[in-house]
Formats: C-alpha cells, sequence, structure tokens
C-alpha cells in the first residue's frame, strides 16, 4: 500500500479538515500555515473594537490560553520556496506611506516576519527552500533539475525546446513533488487538498489551472485525488449544461510573458530551472 498525504494552505474555508486526518496520512504544509488561524476581537479604551490575530505560532508551544486555538496539530514536511526578501521593497513602501517602518527582524525573512523565521529554525521536519539556508538547520533545496526532467514542459522559443517546470504556487510545488517521487518509486495512493481554494485574483488566473492541472496528473497515474467536504476546487459549471457564474476579476493582474532567462538565474538554477521568479514561487 502507498502513501497518503494532506497538502494543507491557508483558507479558512476548509484548513481545519487538516487537523482531521488519519495517523497515516501525512501532512504538507507551507509559509505561515503553522500560525493560529483564530482572529480575536480586541476593545480599546474607548470601546472601540478592531480584529487582531492571534500571536501564537507553533501548535507545539502555544503562549495563549485565553480562546480557542485552530492549527494544524502535526506535519511532515515544511514549504518555503520564496525567496528571502520578497516583498520587502513594497513592504517597505508600503509602510512608508503610512508614515510607519519595518523592524530590521522582519526583512529578509520570506516576505513574513520574525516569528515565521523563528519557527523554520526550530522545524524538525524537512523545509523545502530555493536553497539551503545555514540559519535553518533542516532546510533542503527543492530538486528542481530533477522535477524538470521528470514532469517539465518542452517549450520553442527562447527554451529552444529545454524542459521547465510548470509551477504557478507553491501548492503546485509540493504536489509536482509528490507526483516526482511516486515517478521514483515511492508509491503514492492518494493526494487530499486542505485550505486550498485558489478562488480569486491571480491565484484563480495563474494557480489554480497549474494546481487543476497536477491534479489531472495524478488522476492519470492512478492516484485518488480527495477534496475536503466544502470546496471551489474543481467545482465551475458544466460548460452548455449548468449556469454561468461571474469570472473573479483582477485588474492588477499584468499579462505574462514568457521571457528569456537571465544569466545569473542559469547560473543559480540551471537552464531548465530559469522560470523561478517571484510569480513562480509565490502562494
Amino acid at each position: 500500500m502507498g502513501k497518503r498525504i494532506c497538502i494543507v494552505g491557508f483558507s479558512e474555508v476548509n484548513r481545519s479538515w487538516a487537523s482531521q486526518q488519519p495517523k497515516g496520512v501525512e501532512i504538507w504544509a507551507l509559509n505561515e500555515v503553522h500560525n493560529c488561524t483564530q482572529t480575536l476581537v480586541v476593545v480599546n479604551e474607548l470601546g472601540q473594537t478592531r480584529d487582531k490575530r492571534c500571536p501564537c505560532y507553533n501548535p507545539h508551544r502555544c503562549v495563549c490560553d485565553t480562546h480557542p486555538h485552530i492549527f494544524i496539530n502535526r506535519y511532515d514536511r515544511w514549504f518555503q520556496l520564496h525567496p528571502k526578501e520578497w516583498k520587502d521593497e513594497v513592504r517597505l513602501t508600503d509602510f512608508a506611506k503610512k508614515g510607519l517602518t519595518i523592524h530590521p527582524k522582519d526583512r529578509n525573512v520570506f516576505g513574513r516576519n520574525a516569528i515565521h523565521w523563528k519557527f523554520l529554525k526550530e522545524c524538525d521536519v524537512p523545509v523545502y527552500t530555493q536553497k539551503k539556508w545555514r540559519g535553518i538547520p533542516n532546510s533542503v533545496r527543492y530538486p528542481f533539475s530533477d522535477m524538470a526532467k521528470t514532469l517539465g514542459i518542452k517549450h520553442q522559443g527562447p527554451f529552444k525546446g529545454k524542459k521547465f517546470l510548470y509551477t504557478t504556487s507553491t501548492p503546485a510545488y509540493m504536489i509536482a513533488l509528490a507526483l516526482h517521487e511516486h515517478l521514483q518509486g515511492v508509491t503514492l495512493d492518494e493526494i487530499r487538498l486542505a485550505g486550498i481554494e485558489l478562488a480569486i485574483g491571480t491565484e484563480y488566473f495563474w494557480q489554480r489551472p497549474c494546481m487543476e492541472y497536477y491534479m489531472g496528473m495524478a488522476t492519470g497515474m492512478g492516484i485518488k485525488v480527495t477534496l475536503p467536504p466544502k470546496s471551489a476546487m474543481l467545482g465551475a459549471p458544466r460548460y452548455a449544461i449548468d449556469e454561468p457564474i461571474p469570472i473573479p476579476k483582477d485588474f492588477h493582474a499584468k499579462s505574462f510573458d514568457l521571457r528569456h532567462p537571465t544569466p545569473e538565474q542559469i547560473e543559480e538554477f540551471g537552464m531548465d530551472e530559469a522560470l523561478i521568479s517571484e510569480g513562480a514561487a509565490g502562494g
């Protein structure tokens, strides 16, 4: 019998399903999924209210017992595939417009904050990253070249028939790795999704088609794909049968350009991996 995995994302619509998985199912999580999802209502001295996220960041080292917590209660692999400086300049600009500054400890931490870096340093399972990080003892370089050879797509034009990996989100990298390992002899029986909806904006336009591409590939390999009890994935209306639904619009989306890899990208990742970018590693 092969293994079963559950890929866990952020969506509060069905993320809690991850904590209901039986022991035999591996949990693969990403980015800040370690955070408690509980939103608190805070009242100030004037009686005004605002929402505030729970400060807890590690389900095994919870520091707050004043409210129920919604964590994933275990995990077998972690994925943080952004560059360390991801979105730093954008965040600095946004903060400056508001007259605020970002604490130095909250910079150069994958677009997150010092709490996330602390979690990655202490994480006791493999942490898949773009490169091996000295400050993250369990970091493992994602096998970009091997993945491109196994699951890559050949394109003409600037890549001259070379293979590159079609991955527009971290969940896509995760499911692709599972399929790669399956093809290498680590038999996979089932992939479950929890907290992955990809239903709005650039997630809907760029990330969801890629994710469903790999879900279809998994089904073609005989691997069962299981969705949570409530999910928007694979849920579009049937053409010419069902009533259409409004398309989620993203007015900030830029046209996609199949660009030439830079010399730096080729040197760092090789030709097969040169499409790694902020967009490819996002989500």
